[in-house]
C-alpha cells in the first residue's frame, strides 16, 4: 500500500503543478513570457521536490517515477510552445496573421484564433497525462509498480 505522506507530499502537489503547466496552452503565442516563465517554473517545483524526497525515497521507487514522467510533461509543454510560436512565426510572415503591438491591445489578444498546434495540445497533454494518472495509481492500488 502506499504511505498517505508521500501521497499528500509528493505526488498530489507535483500533480496539481503539471496540471497548473497546461494552463499556458491557453494563451496566445504573443505572451511569451508567460508560456515560457510558467512552464520553468513549474520545472523548478519539481525538481526541488524530487531533490527534497530523493534522499527519503528508493533509488527507483514508484514516487521517483512519477516525478520523471511529471518533469517530462512539463518540458514537453516548453517543447509545444517552440513548435506553436514557430507556427505563429511562419502564418505572420505569411500574412495570414496580422501582427500588431499587443501590449497596447489587450483585447485583441483574446480575438486571435487558437494555432493548429496549440489546440492540439489543448486536449491532448491533459487526456494522455490523466490517462497516465490513473493507469499508475490503479497500478499502485494492485501493488503491481
Amino acid at each position: 500500500m502506499v504511505p498517505e505522506l508521500v501521497i499528500f507530499k509528493v505526488m498530489v502537489p507535483v500533480f496539481v503543478i503539471t496540471l497548473l503547466s497546461f494552463g499556458t496552452f491557453f494563451l496566445p503565442c504573443v505572451r511569451f513570457g508567460a508560456r515560457v516563465m510558467i512552464p520553468l517554473g513549474c520545472i523548478l517545483s519539481v525538481a526541488i521536490i524530487y531533490n527534497d524526497e530523493s534522499n527519503e525515497i528508493n533509488r527507483m521507487s514508484y514516487t521517483k517515477a512519477f516525478l520523471i514522467v511529471c518533469g517530462i510533461f512539463v518540458g514537453g509543454v516548453l517543447v509545444e510552445f517552440f513548435f506553436a510560436s514557430s507556427e505563429y512565426h511562419r502564418l505572420a510572415n505569411q500574412g495570414l496573421i496580422r501582427v500588431q503591438d499587443y501590449r497596447a491591445h489587450d483585447d485583441e489578444v483574446t480575438a486571435i484564433s487558437f494555432l493548429r498546434t496549440d489546440t492540439r495540445a489543448q486536449f491532448g497533454f491533459p487526456l494522455i497525462f490523466l490517462v497516465f494518472t490513473i493507469i499508475y495509481c490503479l497500478l499502485l492500488e494492485f501493488e503491481l509498480v
